[in-house]
């Protein structure tokens, strides 16, 4: 969490939400009809609140229900049932607010499908606790059922990190491959009369 380097320069290392999204980009260029982007972030920063809000507390462990795998299960139903027309009600407000100039390059179309939304939900709210789990001692992802974090440490903070980073560049590149061939629709002018 990028906050957390700024706010609470301590001995934590967490790591940066937008380090998270690397995954989401690189499986929104692999499967793009069937993953939506913005339920994705939802879902990660939805889990992410739960670390914050104990930063702020100053209390430990900062990881905890929600950094399980059935908070997460939790996080993701909501995310698709609530994250869902809050992301496209988002998209239509940014797709209004662009100047003509910029629509072909930054609309996005706002419908997402109720596939689109779960794959995305389950994905990020999984993908984050295996990966907050490698990282941080202190999840224990299969609470109650197991208090132990077999992942913790699985590789090195700095290999993640790498990991999530060269996913995002490598999603970034096969997007703006994509995004230069699609179909944009036209702008519907406003009758101005």
């Amino acid at each position: 969490m990028l906050y957390t380097v700024i706010l609470f320069p301590r001995d934590y290392t967490m790591p940066a939400t937008i380090i998270h999204l690397g995954l989401g980009v690189q499986m929104k260029s692999v499967v793009p009809q069937y993953f939506s982007f913005p339920v994705f972030v939802f879902t990660q920063l939805a889990i992410d609140m739960e670390a914050f809000y104990f930063l702020l507390q100053n209390e430990s462990p900062v990881h905890r229900f929600l950094h399980t795998y059935i908070g997460a299960t939790l996080i993701a139903f909501l995310a698709i049932l609530i994250g869902r027309p809050l992301c496209q009600w988002g998209i239509g407000l940014w797709n209004a607010r662009l100047k003509e100039k910029h629509y072909h390059w930054l609309y996005i179309t706002p419908r997402i499908s109720w596939k689109a939304a779960a794959t995305a939900a389950i994905f990020g709210a999984y993908s984050h606790v295996l990966m907050d789990s490698i990282m941080h001692a202190d999840i224990q992802p299969f609470a109650p059922f197991s208090l132990i974090n077999g992942f913790w440490g699985a590789i090195s903070n700095f290999h993640l990190h790498m990991f999530c980073i060269i996913c995002g560049a490598l999603g970034i590149i096969v997007l703006w491959l994509l995004w230069e061939t699609r179909e944009v629709p036209t702008r519907v002018e406003k009758n101005k009369g």
